[in-house]
């Protein structure tokens, strides 16, 4: 393989772990929220 290809291969991969990386933050952080309102909901609900 040639250094260009290999370095486009490199760069390929790196943005694909990156991107990766944001989806997996951008889940947890969506999970989390969507628990906590859950969460807080409940407490309205055994409050009143």
């Amino acid at each position: 393989m040639s250094l260009r290809g290999e370095l486009y291969c490199i760069l390929i991969h790196k943005h694909r772990r990156a991107y990766t990386h944001t989806q997996a933050q951008y889940m947890h952080t969506r999970t989390y929220t969507n628990t906590y309102s859950d969460a807080a909901h409940l407490d309205i609900h055994t409050q009143s």
